[in-house]
């Protein structure tokens, strides 16, 4: 198919939906369409948990955008013509005046051999394999966790906290925790890891990933019966944009998260990377991907209505994790991003955890609500003919 929209939103994760929920409110004069490889909304933030043997939330995205006066098509893009305003999919052309490019990130998996013999819980098909896998392992085998951020964390403690018969190893190329995590936050954390009796090498670099064993540079082994990887996280936006990515592949945007080579874009979450000076770090994460698509609508919003667009303020006040169900630590940050000495963690931290994992989704509910009854109250959302097949 061949179909024309004012707004196409690229990625149905936190930021996208987020973007095309509140620009819906904002401007219901724009046709807003939401384009998307799955059929639902999963909770990223809980796929440890998944990869653990738990079951997690997913949300079909028919349901959760019925009623909004927003379409969803699911697709898989495959190439995109920026200066042609046109999106190549697994379905046909899609054609755009403004493009919104949320596609997100996936893990990273260059060490040789890391493809073939580990798993990585960067998607709801990943955490699905790493579960079955984990089911199947026996008292006392091995598991590697290869990392050393926030994502190996609450995997190895989840999994430790599960099924603590196995043996626990977190392998990081650095010093766990070193600049992310101030002197109070790494007692907390060591006090956990040394309570679920996991094992942790620090300053170990892997050269290649064999069957049944990590390797370092020095050529020293490390074996294991079920190896997680989640050492580093790669941006998903399409191709065509490559040339303006960083190492990790996100399209460098400026302040107003409008891409460098194309400003009709905006790439929000963990596709884009801002210019410098908006506040604390521009990290790829969670935590910023909802006002990052907040952001994003309302320019978009003012755009169309002749305003100029603002640019965005990246307030970073905490980092969270959960390290098991019932404990969690969260260390607390100053606006600009940079540590404060404080840091809560037992019980409480996993309270505040589990708060902020669940305001994600009552946020987008109450957006989801907000965007139905509006439409509600106006005539239909617009909607473009069929101009031909691609």
């Amino acid at each position: 198919m061949d179909t024309p929209t004012d707004v196409l939103v690229l990625g149905a994760g936190y930021a996208g939906l987020a973007c095309a929920l509140r620009l819906r409110q904002r401007a219901p004069q724009l046709a807003i369409t939401v384009v998307d490889a799955r059929a639902a909304f999963v909770e990223r933030i809980r796929l440890h948990q998944r990869a653990a043997g738990q079951t997690i939330p997913q949300h079909p995205l028919p349901a959760l955008l019925a009623g909004t006066g927003i379409e969803f098509v699911q697709a898989r893009a495959h190439d995109l013509d920026a200066p042609g305003r046109a999106l190549h999919t697994d379905v046909g052309v899609m054609r755009f005046d403004r493009l919104v490019i949320a596609t997100g990130s996936t893990g990273t998996t260059t060490v040789p051999g890391a493809r073939e013999h580990a798993i990585t819980i960067a998607d709801l098909a990943g955490a699905e394999a790493f579960a079955a896998a984990f089911a199947r392992l026996r008292e006392g085998d091995p598991v590697c966790v290869v990392g050393g951020g926030p994502t190996s964390l609450e995997l190895v403690t989840e999994l430790a906290a599960t099924r603590p018969e196995l043996h626990y190893a977190l392998v990081c190329a650095g010093t766990l925790g070193e600049s992310w995590l101030a002197a109070s936050a790494l007692r907390k954390l060591q006090a956990r890891l040394d309570a679920l009796r996991i094992t942790v090498v620090s300053r170990t670099a892997i050269a290649r990933v064999e069957a049944g064993r990590l390797v370092d540079g020095h050529g020293g082994a490390l074996p294991f019966a079920l190896c997680g990887w989640t050492a580093g996280m790669r941006a998903q936006a399409p191709g065509a944009l490559a040339q303006h990515d960083d190492a990790s592949a996100r399209l460098r945007t400026d302040a107003c998260l409008r891409a460098i080579a194309a400003p009709w874009i905006s790439v929000i979450g963990d596709a884009g990377r801002p210019e410098p000076d908006l506040g604390a770090d521009a990290a790829m994460s969670c935590r910023l991907a909802l006002p990052a698509g907040i952001h994003a609508a309302e320019n978009l919003a003012a755009q169309a209505q002749g305003r100029a667009p603002q640019p965005w303020r990246i307030r970073d006040s905490l980092r969270c994790m959960s390290l098991g169900r019932d404990v969690g630590l969260v260390q607390l940050h100053h606006a600009d991003g940079s540590l404060r000495a404080v840091s809560l963690g037992g019980a409480a931290g996993a309270f505040v955890k589990e708060r902020i994992v669940r305001f994600t989704t009552w946020f987008l509910r109450r957006e989801r609500d907000r965007a139905r009854r509006l439409s509600r109250a106006l005539p239909p959302a617009p909607r473009r003919a069929m101009v031909g097949a691609a």
